[in-house]
């Protein structure tokens, strides 16, 4: 498993990216993720860094999962903190999609095989939607 993490190449690679936004951009980690399979997110999710990301942390938390909270004399490691701050990481994660799509914003579009059936411009025109069981070929 390999890391790096060049910030000067940021503006062109999305691994270095999802690596800024998951905050694993350094090598001595209690726990990260190899390139590798940061790369393999990334191509699972069209190179969505955001998504990836979100995965990324989702990782991490099943990771930390196995962590406990440890008390030596007036030491102690709260490892629960550790997993808030992943959630609360990847919620940030999620309001940043949920802040890309308008309110509001609707998508439509007519399949290419319903296109013959059509017959009049009531059919084309409504206020309503209805789901097929067939799965369409083809969307225009």
């Amino acid at each position: 498993m390999s890391f790096s993490y060049i910030p000067e190449e940021l503006p062109t690679s999305p691994l270095f990216q999802v690596r800024l936004k998951t905050g694993q951009t350094r090598e001595d980690l209690l726990i990260q993720m190899s390139d590798e399979e940061i790369a393999y997110l990334l191509s699972t999710n069209y190179g969505d860094v955001t998504k990836t990301s979100i995965e990324v942390i989702n990782n991490l938390i099943a990771q930390a999962a196995s962590f406990v909270d440890k008390t030596t004399g007036q030491v102690s490691e709260a490892q629960s903190q550790f997993m808030k701050n992943l959630k609360d990481l990847r919620d940030d994660l999620y309001s940043n999609i949920a802040r890309q799509v308008p309110a509001g914003m609707q998508f439509t579009g007519i399949f290419v095989d319903d296109i013959n059936e059509i017959n009049s411009a009531e059919e084309l025109y409504h206020d309503g939607f209805q789901i097929s069981p067939e799965s369409p070929s083809k969307v225009i």
